[in-house]
């Protein structure tokens, strides 16, 4: 799936039941280019918001509500898996970081998890979606070897921000 950064400030996508450290009008996420192509590596619904993972203009992953974008390219990768989760009710602290009410009071990164759409890691390994939000070099490593053979089944059709 091929997306066109549309935005890159919180005021354009509006209210949000769950967004709301995101999407205020005073937050950009200086991360996304806007007019840039972006590549989405992965999907995930989380608290009733749909993000894709990007890799952003720094080069790293990087998830985003996809009001963020455009939708250029419809197409989904052959052999993309999904996976529904029900990691109960999260509590927004940080971008990527919620706090689960039901446990002992530790963070956990998957609470508000409902899906995942993508390559077989980041549906299946939950150390390997863990790793990804923490930017651990392993696990890096894996998503970049995936984005790699998205990027080489598609070359020539654009050039990817981030990339």
């Amino acid at each position: 799936m091929l997306l066109r950064c549309k935005a890159n400030e919180g005021s354009a996508l509006g209210p949000t039941r769950v967004g709301e450290r995101w999407h205020r009008g005073t937050e950009v996420l200086e991360e996304l280019v806007v007019g840039e192509l972006y590549r989405a590596n992965a999907m995930i619904l989380y608290n009733t918001t749909f993000f894709v993972v990007v890799v952003n203009r720094f080069g790293k992953p990087s998830s985003a509500s996809l009001g963020y974008f455009e939708v250029v390219d419809p197409a989904i990768p052959a052999g993309w898996e999904f996976a529904a989760f029900d990691e109960g009710p999260g509590v927004p602290l940080e971008v990527g970081l919620t706090r689960d009410l039901a446990s002992d009071g530790l963070p956990s990164q998957l609470c508000g998890l409902q899906g995942i759409w993508g390559y077989h890691e980041i549906v299946h390994s939950r150390s390997h979606f863990e790793g990804l939000i923490n930017q651990d070099p392993a696990e890096l490593a894996v998503f970049f070897a995936e984005r790699d053979r998205l990027d080489h089944e598609s070359s020539g059709r654009s050039r990817l921000a981030g990339g």
